[in-house]
């Protein structure tokens, strides 16, 4: 699958063996938690249960971003009950201290919008960490977080397209690496019809698989859409998040008027994008 390229990416997983601080903001005021790693000793002496980790990291964000910030503390809280709730009824199974480790990052900043994405992982204490992965982005001239169908006119057709362009893109990527392999014919038939099945699934033109995306770009104009792919979702999930960048021109026509003028392209660029429709592949 396309790998992050590291120019666009600048978000790392937190180690979960680092103990953290917390920082969690409410209205007009800070507050922080520190969570011990240790586990709780028993009466009789031996470790009858761990306590949980938390480490929370948020950026420090300029006032024009306060609907960011606090959209990143909405998700984290979120992601701390369901957590919380998640060990309140788990069974006493835990073989290491239960943590939760997330870390917000602005990833991208240009004229009119800022991205931030958050990376992670829960871990109840039972050797499953489950990731976690999610993007935010604000458009400053409204001062609103949108979503793709905040940014599109048709936002069904425009996910068609980009599953259309995700599916085209990644399909010839993953069977370009497998020829590179020199399989037997019968091993490589078999891994192109496993990986063409995860692909078709992981990019089927739905909001869902589309939700996590960076407006590509750096201080001035964007350029284009950084389409985050979650971990699993059409790779394994030992390979992460993959992202796939998605040029302006290619869905530029199809965007609100008002979000035209946020993105840098070439008028001509803009004609010879021909739309490519998903049942083409």
């Amino acid at each position: 699958m396309l790998p992050i390229s590291p120019a666009r990416r600048t978000a790392r997983s937190l180690s979960p063996l680092i103990l953290a601080l917390i920082v969690l903001s409410c209205a007009g005021c800070d507050r922080s938690l520190s969570a011990s790693a240790a586990a709780m000793p028993s009466a009789e002496g031996g470790v009858s249960a761990s306590v949980p980790r938390y480490a929370i990291q948020f950026p420090e964000l300029a006032p024009e971003l306060a609907p960011l910030d606090y959209a990143l503390h909405v998700y984290a809280d979120d992601v701390r009950r369901k957590f919380d709730a998640d060990l309140a009824v788990r069974k006493d199974n835990a073989t290491a201290a239960p943590h939760l480790s997330l870390q917000f990052s602005v990833a991208t900043r240009t004229q009119d919008f800022v991205s931030v994405v958050a990376s992670g992982e829960t871990d109840l204490g039972d050797a499953h960490p489950q990731p976690l992965a999610a993007t935010f982005t604000e458009h400053l001239p409204s001062a609103k977080i949108v979503t793709l169908d905040d940014l599109f006119g048709d936002p069904a057709a425009a996910v068609q397209l980009l599953s259309a362009e995700a599916r085209r893109r990644f399909e010839a990527d993953a069977e370009a690496r497998l020829r590179q392999q020199n399989l037997a014919d019968a091993q490589l038939t078999e891994r192109l019809k496993t990986m063409r099945t995860a692909v078709e699934q992981g990019t089927a033109a739905n909001a869902q698989n589309f939700s996590a995306f960076l407006i590509d770009g750096v201080d001035g104009k964007a350029i284009g859409l950084s389409l985050q792919f979650q971990p699993g979702q059409i790779a394994a999930t030992a390979q992460g998040v993959q992202q796939l960048e998605v040029p302006a021109k290619i869905f530029y026509a199809m965007l609100k008027t008002e979000y035209q003028d946020g993105f840098a392209v070439d008028k001509e660029d803009i004609q010879s994008a021909e739309p490519r429709s998903a049942s083409t592949f």
